[in-house]
């Protein structure tokens, strides 16, 4: 395809947009996960030492010290999980690249009037910072 010099430029900036899309979706996806996990196993963790001291009658006190910071730390990873909202994030961050791709296809494919290809990504623009997940107050 002959696309104007203008278009190529605005088609580079596109893939900028969408590159810096992705590598906050991957972040703010693995980081959720990340969160998620270590919440898991830090309950699954403290249930297990609670049961095994409740079953031998030893309530050591680095056991009852390990229950308590396994416990807490369960609270706090779900706590930050929850008020950033990184599964909302990276889904966001996926319908933006999403959007940006098929964008940069009508430039390129449809033969779009780059005053029309700007346009929509104005909207886009306006359309995704209103609807970014926000995070949490109490």
């Amino acid at each position: 395809m002959n696309l104007s010099p203008e278009k190529i430029q605005l088609s580079k900036d596109i893939d900028v947009q969408i590159t810096k899309r992705r590598r906050y979706e991957n972040g703010n996806f693995y980081l959720h996960q990340t969160f998620t996990w270590v919440s898991v196993l830090a309950s699954f963790s403290t249930a297990i030492l609670a049961g095994i001291s409740s079953q031998t009658h030893t309530d050591t006190y680095i056991i009852k010290i390990t229950v308590a910071l396994l416990a807490a730390l369960t609270a706090a990873v779900t706590l930050v999980n929850k008020n950033f909202s990184f599964d909302k994030r990276a889904l966001w961050n996926t319908v933006f690249r999403s959007k940006l791709e098929a964008i940069k296809r009508d430039l390129t494919y449809k033969n779009e009037a780059i005053g029309t290809i700007v346009e929509e990504l104005n909207k886009l623009d306006l359309d995704m910072e209103i609807s970014f997940p926000e995070i949490k107050k109490r």
